[in-house]
């Protein structure tokens, strides 16, 4: 999720789809060197975006083998690029030589990024390759053995508002987002649908009020064809048997000014792509906290990552005040309150 957050602006410059996937038998917590791992990943996907001029990349992770102390993963990256021609691609992983240094760097980045990533895929007990076909993309690929952790030492994940049961649709023109939020919906027990279309999306949302089974949240992508994800909110708020339901705002460019545009069209969160897990999730869960009548005169806040972010980082201060003045303590405290720091 860093390597894919690190890469997205890259690929908004370029209007390009940015999606990760990981399989639900991953485990979250493992023992290795992330540095390897990031720079292979940072080094293919940065890759991919250099040479895919429209589409998406895709990255997916699976487990490939899986004993008692050790998992080794499997990653693809996919792009919907140029392609590469089948007696370049052997030469791809070797330390370019003055003669071939224009065949590497056109396909390939610098011959010399994807020798390092071949010896730390090498060092990290696994194989790297590609597949590919002219005009049809690419796809690179490689393993990567890792030692199970203790989960007795694995830090506890805190206790999250409930999102069982709420009812909830979304909607993304692109394949692998639907994927990957019908996977997260899965997973914390929502009910609900992900579909392609936003007239669609609008249709299911008044049928299902009519219904007396209103959705308690819907997500909505930014950029589809025939409307956008603001229209789209604005018909939704029009109708006011869809007051109730919360919106929330995915886009994969993130342009200045768009998180005001975003709360005046009605949404309550604002997310930028790539998707993060734990993201998608603290920004649910505020969101539905803040289900609150429409009469009240103060809107709710617009969740966006910053605000999840810097909400995490007060959450997580513990401050101690020392002061032989019994004034200057109960200052200090009350000041340290007001900013939300501690109760």
């Amino acid at each position: 999720e860093e390597s894919l957050e690190l890469l997205a602006e890259a690929a908004g410059k370029k209007r390009l789809e940015l999606a990760g996937l990981v399989s639900a038998n991953v485990p979250t917590a493992l023992l290795g060197d992330p540095g390897r791992l990031r720079q292979i990943l940072i080094n293919l996907i940065g890759n991919a975006i250099k040479f895919t001029a429209e589409g998406e990349i895709t990255v997916k992770i699976s487990v490939k083998e899986e004993t008692a102390d050790h998992v080794t993963i499997h990653v693809d990256i996919h792009d919907t690029g140029q392609g590469i021609p089948e007696d370049v691609r052997p030469k791809l992983f070797q330390p370019f030589s003055q003669a071939d240094s224009s065949t590497t760097r056109r396909y390939g980045g610098t011959g010399l990024g994807l020798a390092i990533c071949k010896q730390l895929v090498t060092q990290m007990e696994g194989t790297i390759g590609v597949q590919s076909r002219p005009e049809g993309g690419s796809t690179f690929w490689f393993s990567a053995t890792f030692r199970k952790q203790d989960t007795a030492t694995t830090p506890q994940d805190r206790a999250p508002i409930s999102l069982e049961h709420l009812r909830i649709c979304a909607v993304d023109d692109h394949p692998t987002n639907r994927l990957l939020l019908e996977q997260y919906f899965q997973h914390w027990h929502m009910t609900g649908q992900v579909l392609e279309r936003p007239s669609d999306c609008l249709t299911v949302l008044q049928e299902q009020a009519q219904a007396g089974t209103p959705y308690d949240l819907a997500i909505l992508d930014m950029e589809m064809p025939d409307m956008d994800g603001f229209e789209l909110a604005r018909r939704i708020t029009a109708d006011p048997m869809l007051r109730t339901t919360r919106l929330i705002l995915l886009t994969s460019l993130g342009r200045r000014g768009d998180a005001t545009a975003a709360q005046q069209c009605g949404f309550s969160g604002y997310l930028t792509k790539p998707i993060r897990k734990s993201q998608l999730q603290s920004c649910l869960e505020t969101v539905m906290g803040f289900l609150a009548p429409h009469t009240l005169p103060t809107p709710p806040p617009l969740v966006t990552s910053h605000y999840l972010k810097e909400r995490q980082r007060q959450q997580s201060l513990r401050i101690l005040v020392v002061d032989d003045h019994q004034g200057n303590q109960q200052l200090a405290v009350l000041m340290v309150e007001r900013r939300d720091v501690m109760d």
